[in-house]
């Protein structure tokens, strides 16, 4: 039965038996020669009230639940082209990460090729040609190198999530030590210090991926220094219940508050190469990693005055 016809008899069902008892109740508690009467005429009138209003009530209802019906139709065509999006976005970015990755891997070849042959020509004409020649040279082994390094880096980022090897438990303080002893030989000639303090639990994580955050974050606050100023990081772990946030802190050059955003996308470089060296993937991969393992990444700087990046991670229990 459809679900207008069920609200309808249900209302004609109570209306009519409320009216037929009521008056039949007020029958028995008057007695008057002319109250049978009235209450026959009360009752014939409300009976009729209600039918009158039912069947409004059921063209009303009808209405509705088509209402309803249409709405309901319309998000699920809305619900099907989203499906239909989503499989095709995830299939544009598995095309997109495998021509990043066979890209990157098949130029490297030539890019080495470059680097090989110019520095013979170097070695072997060195003394036949000029100063603005060896320039030429130094100019394009350089280009070929830097073009290598970024290359190799969107290798590396088009594998994240990939390549993994999923949750496990994790040591989030053998990581940062880890990452640290990596960065060891840049610490030391920056002569930076690097504090780790705060909570440091054990988490389902995926490990390849916390180390590239932590190192990647930390690289990131060694390299991007002031002039003449010994870096200082402070990495610090808080526990927030049911997430964890790991923060890295720098006495850097800053950021200024309209790149916040755009940091974090890749190849994206706020300075020239030739102040400070990047490949502007390092953030991307950052973002990409924490967001692949639920969380979330910000930045708070100012220009001058150091930046903070603050990961948060849910802490999952399996």
């Amino acid at each position: 039965m459809k679900p207008a016809i069920k609200v309808t008899l249900a209302y004609l069902a109570v209306g009519f038996s409320w009216i037929f008892f009521s008056d039949r109740a007020l029958l028995l508690l008057v007695a008057s020669s002319d109250i049978p009467y009235s209450v026959g005429l009360q009752t014939a009138k409300g009976l009729t009230y209600v039918a009158v209003t039912g069947i409004l009530l059921y063209f009303l209802v009808r209405r509705y639940i088509r209402q309803i019906e249409q709405k309901v139709k319309e998000l699920e065509v809305l619900n099907e082209k989203l499906e239909e999006q989503a499989v095709q976005l995830k299939q544009s970015n598995q095309d997109l990460e495998q021509f990043a990755y066979t890209a990157s891997h098949d130029l490297q070849e030539p890019l080495r090729m470059i680097s090989s042959f110019m520095a013979q020509l170097d070695k072997k004409y060195h003394d036949q040609l000029d100063e603005k020649a060896h320039q030429y040279i130094y100019f394009a082994i350089d280009g070929a190198k830097r073009m290598r390094k970024i290359l190799i880096d969107l290798l590396e980022y088009s594998r994240i999530g990939r390549l993994t090897a999923g949750p496990s438990l994790v040591n989030t303080k053998e990581v940062i030590k880890e990452c640290v002893e990596e960065l060891a030989p840049l610490i030391k000639q920056k002569q930076a210090a690097v504090s780790i303090e705060g909570d440091f639990p054990t988490l389902w994580l995926d490990d390849k991926l916390a180390k590239l955050i932590v190192f990647q974050l930390v690289d990131n606050a060694l390299k991007f220094c002031k002039q003449d100023t010994k870096p200082v990081v402070d990495i610090r772990g808080e526990d927030g219940g049911e997430n964890w946030s790991l923060t890295v802190k720098d006495n850097g050059i800053g950021i200024e508050a309209a790149y916040f955003e755009k940091i974090f996308v890749i190849f994206q470089k706020l300075h020239n190469v030739s102040l400070y060296e990047g490949s502007g993937i390092g953030l991307a991969s950052v973002k990409k990693a924490v967001e692949i393992q639920g969380g979330s990444v910000q930045v708070t700087s100012s220009l001058g005055n150091g930046s903070v990046f603050t990961v948060i991670l849910p802490k999952k229990t399996d």
